[in-house]
């Protein structure tokens, strides 16, 4: 499983005075930094660290930083396999240790590094990193899903903002689904095994956990037949 992340936190787009002002020309470089994370597994009694906890304002992680005990002023959410968390720009976020996640995210060039567990040798950003803090978000980072049950699969949106759309589809039997010529999707496999059929080159492929697949716009219909024990997908979009 992975070590402890560093304690990161993203840029909103439309907030840009911590960038370099040489860098300002394009604000197309600078979208806001939304991330979901989809947890492919954890072991017990894991968790990811996401957002302040009640009371903790500017000073405080102020403090905390030059005290070298950051962490403390993070929520710690336990978290197991199938969970999802959403973490919108502004708010510091680290997986932790024991933790494997598939990571959603907007393109975007900058990530400021606030603390990083003692370790040396990676640059650290922590006055621009607090300048792109929200420090009034107090919002719940894990997701809960409304499931729609289908002929052998079941279907939940995840996560929606303005640049991507996350749905999980838990795969029993078969799911039949089209990209109907308006734009791609990317799959990704957070566990199990299946195939996928469809009409363009080679005609099937194999799924296996950790796969992530571009369906190009103009594929068409497609099936996803589940291996015994069936399997779970990761549906991403352009909204």
């Amino acid at each position: 499983m992975l070590r402890q992340l560093g304690l990161e936190v993203g840029v909103d787009g439309f907030n840009l005075k911590s960038v370099d002002p040489d860098k300002i020309g394009d604000e197309l470089a600078y979208p806001r930094a939304e991330r979901l994370w989809y947890v492919a597994d954890a072991d017990e009694g894991a968790g990811v660290l996401c957002g302040l906890r009640d009371g903790v304002g500017r000073e405080a992680v102020l403090r905390a930083l030059e005290e070298e005990r950051l962490p403390e002023c993070l929520r710690l959410i336990p978290v197991k396999k199938g969970d999802a968390i959403f973490v919108p720009a502004g708010r510091i976020h680290a997986v932790c240790a024991g933790v494997l996640v598939i990571e959603i995210e907007e393109n975007s060039d900058i990530t400021y590094r606030l603390y990083d567990w003692g370790r040396k040798g990676r640059p650290m950003h922590r006055g621009k990193g607090l300048d792109v803090t929200d420090f009034a978000d107090r919002s719940d980072p894990l997701l809960a899903k409304r499931w729609e049950e289908g002929d052998g699969f079941r279907t939940a949106r995840l996560a929606r903002c303005p640049y991507f759309s996350t749905a999980v589809h838990e795969v029993g039997a078969r799911m039949r689904s089209c990209c109907a010529g308006d734009r791609f999707r990317i799959l990704s496999v957070a566990s199990g095994s299946g195939v996928i059929r469809h009409g363009g080159a080679g005609g099937e492929t194999a799924l296996r956990g950790g796969d992530h697949f571009l369906l190009p716009a103009g594929l068409g219909g497609y099936t996803i037949d589940a291996d015994r024990g069936g399997c779970v997908l990761l549906q991403t979009e352009v909204p």
